[in-house]
């Protein structure tokens, strides 16, 4: 299986960060977010609090 690196901007990433916190209750003022994508092509997202 091949491991894709996505770019995205800035900006999608703070969207991205502003629905993690509504979803889980938290602010969380610094996300890495990394983007999986598996053999089926859904486009899975991993946060990890620093």
């Amino acid at each position: 299986m091949n491991k894709m690196e996505i770019k995205i901007s800035n900006k999608l990433v703070e969207q991205i960060g502003d629905i993690f916190s509504k979803q889980l209750g938290e602010q969380f003022v610094d996300i890495n977010l990394q983007f999986c994508l598996n053999y089926r092509n859904d486009i899975h997202l991993r946060y990890i609090k620093k």
